[in-house]
């Protein structure tokens, strides 16, 4: 792919016991393995890990949604891979 894409990634970290909260970066990168980079260098940022009260991510889960745009304008999201951080 030589163009640039917008990426949905999400990763997921444990809020309470028991309780699984996802969160989600819209990205622009060329392909997933990037998008998936840029997306996990925002969020261990500082502001995002204060967001997160410090907890740490999943290592074990991410999601990757490809936004795809037709030529009326109407956006679709395909799901590309459920995987851990890379």
């Amino acid at each position: 792919m030589n163009s640039t894409g917008r990426w949905l990634i999400g990763f997921r970290y444990q809020d309470l016991p028991g309780r699984t909260v996802q969160c989600f970066y819209l990205v622009d990168a060329v392909d997933p393995q990037r998008a998936q980079q840029i997306a996990a260098t925002r969020a261990n940022t500082a502001v995002e890990r204060a967001k997160r009260n410090g907890r740490a991510l999943d290592p074990t889960w991410t999601e990757q949604r490809h936004l795809l745009r037709d030529v009326l304008g109407r956006w679709d999201m395909r799901s590309e891979q459920v995987g851990g951080i890379a």
